[in-house]
């Protein structure tokens, strides 16, 4: 009866060790660290007035504060083939939550889709994370 009692309360660890290794390991492949996602919100937009200006803008958004954060946009144009850049502005804030830009222009020549694409990227800790955007595109 003894020998049985001590097998019994070995399965018994055992099957526990095996439960709770396994449900370690789900939640240990569930915790992300720190720097695997660091941009909450990022986007990019085009908006072209009745005059004819080009409204442009992009952010980039992190979590918490990051070593660096910034946003680049690029102005593109459809040729026919392919979406081609034009011109590109650039924002970067260092220990900074956010990269903003926002600009107007004048002047760009009409019968063309034009579209606005963002590239977002932070880093922290020499981990750098980086995401793409890409407005609607807009016949002008």
């Amino acid at each position: 009866m003894k020998y049985i009692f001590r097998k019994m309360i070995v399965l018994a660890v055992i099957a526990s060790i095996v439960f709770l290794h396994t449900h370690l390991a789900l939640a240990a492949s569930e915790i992300t660290p720190d720097a695997a996602y660091l941009i909450r919100r990022y986007n990019t937009s085009l908006t072209i007035t009745a005059n004819g200006t080009f409204v442009i803008d992009a952010q980039t958004q992190t979590y918490s504060v990051v070593d660096w954060v910034s946003v680049t946009v690029y102005l593109q144009a459809w040729d026919g083939s392919r979406w081609q850049d034009i011109k590109s502005w650039t924002s970067s804030r260092e220990n900074d939550t956010m990269a903003y830009i926002n600009v107007a222009i004048e002047g760009v020549p009409w019968g063309y889709y034009y579209r606005t694409r963002g590239v977002h990227k932070a880093t922290l800790n020499y981990y750098t994370e980086t995401l793409y955007s890409y407005s609607s595109s807009i016949y002008y």
